[in-house]
């Protein structure tokens, strides 16, 4: 899936050279290096670099993932339907990486696209790096989900 820029940039008109145009596509197996240098730079802690890129290969290809990049940013989503109504897909995105944050509000903004597209309500936002990602979906204008998480230590 091509995202064609034109001139279009987050579906307006591109005036600005300091706010280049974003060109998101799908990630393939070719970008897996990249994927797994921008995790290392975002997490800044060791990376099972193995295991994440079978992970990877596996999210590419399954057709419940989505899985884009641009040059400096990647989003992993996955449509998930919950046990108690299979034909209702929950959309959540699992990581967002990036060295440039409107390339990460870009592929986000790409992702709640592809939940409509599929049926699912919305698309659930986490980090999963510990950063605080209030900003980034106050921009986006998610709300934030009422549902608490607890974590069992075992």
């Amino acid at each position: 899936m091509e995202f064609p820029a034109q001139g279009l940039s987050n579906g307006h008109a591109h005036r600005l050279a300091a706010h280049p145009v974003v060109m998101a596509r799908r990630a393939t197996t070719r970008d897996i290096p990249f994927l797994l240098d921008l995790a290392e730079e975002s997490y800044r802690r060791a990376l099972d670099r193995p295991g994440m890129a079978t992970w990877l290969t596996q999210a590419i290809h399954h057709p419940n993932y989505l899985v884009l990049m641009t040059d400096h940013a990647a989003l992993v989503a996955m449509a998930d339907p919950p046990a108690y109504d299979p034909g209702r897909p929950e959309a959540r995105v699992l990581y967002f990486l990036g060295r440039r944050v409107w390339e990460v509000i870009r592929l986000l903004r790409i992702a709640g696209v592809w939940a409509h597209t599929i049926g699912a309500p919305g698309i659930r936002i986490e980090a999963t790096n510990g950063l605080d990602i209030a900003p980034l979906a106050k921009r986006l204008g998610a709300r934030l989900d009422p549902q608490p998480a607890y974590f069992l230590k075992v």
